[in-house]
């Protein structure tokens, strides 16, 4: 037979415990007390004259065990089985271990322990190993456990533990391991713990810690791991941690640190993990460029230093850390090119530098780590074409390119990834037709183009793509009608091909598609009439179709879409009435039928689920706040030519013309107003530089009127937000 585990039960007095437990006597008060008389009457120990220093840890440990039995204890504890049947004697007892008569270890982990941790603890004075972690232990760390002078690990993580780390335990300087992971511990980390020079893990992760991290911890020179994250610690990092040359993980994320990363952190040439960045509700705020001292930690299998406030350039050293496993730069402010030095890092299974400035073009260097699986570009400033040679990388998973300024064609070598499950290529200037060799990524469960300027027909070859759940073409220039195999992609929760050129009818085998939650079509040149097959759509959550060239009236087979949040039909040519079925649509919070032929009125039942709506269902034009002003027709003009967009509060259809305008708006009115008149977008050939206005969508506009004289910027100063007058 094997062996049965620690937690197994293995007497019959062990047994009716765990039973009368089960059947709902968990309450401790109904388990006896154990008798410290019986650890010096042969019941617990079998001479016990001959060993009084474990008579004397057997009456610490009775005294242990009835302070937690007194408590809660589920079945399964170790505790219930100590000093019955089998395990009557001392030696048998789960958890302790004995060496020279006397108890070394206590392991209690994971008994689901309840209460304060006894002060009784302390009488145990031969005790190496202590662990009493992941139970549920509340209360303070007591003292008196700075007593157990010969304690090597102590180890009270993943419980409820409050108060402060007491400086009493600095007297335990044989510890070679102190956690107190994960509980709820306050105030400041004692710059005594320099006295615990033996230590080799210092855990303090997942607390409510404050304060500055104390430059002394430079001292504990033996420290192989050093865990501080997920405090509220604040300052800056000390250098001094650069002393710490056996340092094997620096783990500082989840804080409130600030400040530049010390470049002397390069000397810590042992160093396998150094984390200094995440996202969260408490995170660190690094200031200042990456050292490319970093460049000599050549055993680093894992850099995070995403989310932080890090500028400049990523340092080409980091090309050197050739074991990196790991490489978190996201979410930071860092500008310059991605080194090509990064294509070495050849181990690197992700290479995440979303959400930075970054510039110039992807390396195609990048192409010589064949071992990732995901490359992360998304939400920088990249220029140029997509490399063909990124096809080589076919164990990615997820190739993630979008939100940049990426030009020319999507290549058709990318269909080569046969192992990619996302692909967002969207917010790019991508010209070009989509090839249809994307067909061949038969995994893609995300598909998004959408954004850039695509021309050409959806190739009817993407309705292979089975184990597609998103398809995003939308806000492109795609012409032609819309392929019926796209009816094959069964599994689709989302498909958004709207503000394309689009023409013919909605197939009606889209109702086939009866696990789409959103179907968005609007923005199109779609004609025929609403297939009243959508109404089989049944998981729908939104349905758009305005802005097209649809006739006829509206289904009433539209009514069994009872999960309905949003109905937007605007700006077509829909006629008859509004069917008073439509009120079956309960949870129904948006609707929008405005600018068609409609006769009759908005349902009473429906207008009352429509009362927070800025615009009633049905208005005239374009915006819904200009009509009967007189300055309708004009309005609606300038929206046309694409000049203003209206004032995009809470939905798209209001123009708010008593607003007043601002000198950045009136700077983006006047170049699409150019733009309009000449079909081309003009730039700024020389732009200038304007201290009060940061990067963004509306910066070439203002840049464009300085230069041409439209607008004035005196002393490279616009304004942005300043109102413009008549004048």
């Amino acid at each position: 037979m094997k062996p049965a585990s620690r937690y197994a039960i293995t007497t019959a007095a062990g047994l009716l415990t765990a039973l009368a437990l089960a059947a709902g006597a968990q309450n401790s008060p109904d388990v006896p007390d154990l008798d410290p008389a019986d650890c010096n009457n042969g019941t617990f120990i079998t001479e016990p004259a001959a060993a009084p220093g474990l008579v004397a840890d057997c009456r610490a440990l009775v005294s242990i065990r009835n302070h937690w039995t007194r408590q809660t204890v589920p079945a399964g504890s170790d505790l219930l089985t100590w000093g019955t049947g089998y395990t009557t004697r001392l030696t048998a007892w789960n958890g302790i271990d004995i060496n020279y008569q006397r108890v070394e270890t206590l392991d209690l982990r994971d008994n689901q322990l309840t209460g304060t941790i006894p002060p009784e603890l302390s009488r145990l004075t031969a005790l190496t190993y202590l662990y009493l972690s992941g139970n549920q232990l509340t209360g303070t760390i007591p003292p008196e456990l700075s007593w157990l002078t010969n304690l090597e690990t102590l180890s009270l993580s993943g419980n409820q533990l409050t108060g402060t780390i007491p400086p009493e335990l600095t007297r335990l300087t044989n510890l070679l391991i102190l956690n107190l992971y994960d509980n709820q511990l306050t105030g400041t980390i004692p710059p005594e713990l320099t006295r615990l020079t033996q230590l080799y893990g210092l855990y303090l992760s997942y607390n409510e810690l404050t304060g500055p991290i104390p430059p002394e911890l430079g001292q504990l020179t033996n420290l192989r791991i050093l865990h501080l994250s997920w405090n509220q610690l604040t300052g800056t990092i000390p250098a001094e941690l650069s002393r710490l040359t056996n340092l094997e993980t620096l783990s500082l994320t989840g804080n409130e640190l600030t400040g530049p990363i010390p470049p002397e952190l390069g000397q810590l040439t042992n160093l396998e993990t150094l984390n200094l960045g995440f996202w969260a509700r408490y995170r660190n705020r690094l200031t200042g460029p990456i050292p490319a001292e970093l460049g000599q930690l050549t055993k680093l299998t894992y850099l995070n230093l995403g989310y932080n406030e890090l500028t400049g350039p990523i340092p080409a050293e980091l090309g050197r850390l050739t074991n990196l496993k790991n490489l978190y730069l996201y979410g930071n402010e860092l500008t310059g090119t991605i080194p090509a030095e990064l294509g070495r890092l050849t181990k690197l299974p992700r290479l995440d530098l979303r959400r930075n400035q970054l510039t110039g073009t992807i390396p195609p260097e990048l192409s010589q780590l064949t071992n990732l699986t995901e490359l992360d570009l998304r939400d920088n400033q990249l220029t140029g074409t997509i490399p063909a040679q990124l096809s080589r990388l076919t164990n990615l998973r997820i190739l993630y390119l979008h939100r940049n300024q990426l030009t020319g064609t999507i290549p058709p070598e990318l269909s080569q990834l046969t192992n990619l499950s996302g692909l967002d290529l969207s917010g790019n200037q991508l010209t070009g037709t989509i090839p249809p060799e994307l067909s061949r990524l038969s995994n893609l469960g995300g598909l998004h183009l959408s954004r850039n300027r695509l021309t050409g027909t959806i190739p009817a070859e993407l309705g292979r793509l089975t184990n597609l759940t998103e398809l995003g073409l939308y806000d492109n220039q795609l012409t032609g009608p819309i392929p019926a195999q796209l009816s094959r992609l069964t599994n689709l929760t989302r498909l958004h091909l709207y503000d394309n050129q689009l023409t013919g009818p909605i197939p009606p085998e889209l109702s086939w598609l009866t696990n789409l939650e959103s179907l968005s079509l609007s923005g199109n040149e779609l004609t025929g009439t609403i297939p009243p097959e959508l109404g089989l759509l049944t998981n729908l959550t939104e349905l758009h179709l305005s802005r097209n060239r649809l006739t006829g009236t509206i289904p009433v087979q539209l009514s069994r879409l009872t999960n309905l949040e949003t109905l937007s039909l605007s700006g077509n040519e829909l006629t008859g009435i509004i069917p008073p079925e439509l009120s079956q649509l309960t949870n129904l919070t948006r609707l929008h039928l405005y600018d068609n032929r409609l006769t009759g009125t908005i349902p009473p039942e429906l207008s009352k689920q429509l009362w927070w709506q800025s615009c009633p269902a049905l208005f005239k034009g374009r915006f819904c706040d200009d009509d009967n002003t007189g300055h309708e027709s004009h309005i609606e003009t300038i929206a046309s030519w694409g000049i203003t967009q209206g004032c995009q509060r809470e939905e798209r259809h209001l123009y708010c013309p008593e607003d007043s305008i601002t000198r950045r708006q009136m700077a983006a009115f006047l170049h699409r107003a150019v733009t309009h008149q000449t079909g081309t977008e003009p730039t700024a050939t020389d732009p200038p530089a304007l201290a009060d206005v940061a990067a963004g969508s509306t910066l070439p506009y203002i840049q464009w009127a300085v230069a041409a004289g439209v607008m004035q910027a005196p002393e490279g100063l616009f304004n942005p937000s300043g109102t413009v007058t008549r004048a």
